[in-house]
């Protein structure tokens, strides 16, 4: 697996200075998040969020319906902060491990009825971004639910004025010390295209100036 100290470093600052919070239902606040987590659930018992965070994504998922929701994290601190995250919402059945690219093949094939990929394929190195779709075709159930979550493409312009540092085709480090791998739809698509169908492809705005591109698959029989 490639290094991602400085990824580590900076989700472990990041955890260690957040609030955690009541949630006050299961709600997001993001309409179509929440679409998203309701397409989700309905048909989903068992599910892995690689890449997990806060965990919120789990607790979210949590309490719309019982289940088992397994979350696996680079950063220490996020997986410390999940744990705490469940425990304060009285959520049952949150499994949180450290964990990278390697643990995927720690878990039998066909486990999970859905997997969530937030922010993360684009924000590793392109091989590994890779193994982990391939993994999670692996891992995923007949018909089982894919939630890939990614950074605004930028086009060359947008490039030319964020303060990136350019490692490799299409692969840049940003000030924060962590990555960003920069490929549009079709690229991702097309990857998917083997094993997926794709149900839905959307864009969630979070501000005015900011939103994630958001696709909805489910594995081909």
């Amino acid at each position: 697996m490639n290094d991602y100290n400085q990824t580590i470093g900076y989700w472990d600052t990041v955890f260690n200075q957040a609030k955690l919070r009541l949630l006050e239902s299961e709600k997001s606040g993001y309409p179509l998040l929440d679409d998203a987590l309701d397409w989700l659930s309905t048909t989903s018992s068992k599910v892995l969020d690689f890449g997990s965070g806060s965990g919120a994504m789990l607790a979210y998922l949590a309490k719309r319906k019982d289940g088992h929701f397994h979350g696996i994290d680079v950063s220490p601190q996020a997986i410390d902060f999940s744990k705490r995250l469940f425990e304060m919402n009285q959520l049952k059945k949150g499994y949180f491990e450290v964990g990278s690219v390697g643990s995927l093949s720690e878990y039998d094939s066909q486990t999970f009825d859905a997997v969530i990929l937030s922010n993360v394929l684009d924000n590793i190195h392109l091989n590994d971004a890779l193994v982990i779709i391939q993994e999670t075709t692996r891992l995923l159930k007949t018909k089982g639910k894919l939630l890939i979550k990614l950074n605004p493409y930028l086009d060359d312009d947008a490039v030319a004025n964020q303060d990136l540092n350019r490692l490799a085709n299409d692969f840049y480090l940003e000030p924060s010390g962590l990555y960003l791998l920069n490929k549009p739809d079709i690229f991702w698509l097309n990857i998917l295209a083997k094993d997926y169908t794709v149900h839905k492809q959307v864009k969630i705005f979070f501000t005015e100036n900011h939103h994630n591109r958001m696709y909805l698959c489910i594995k081909k029989a």
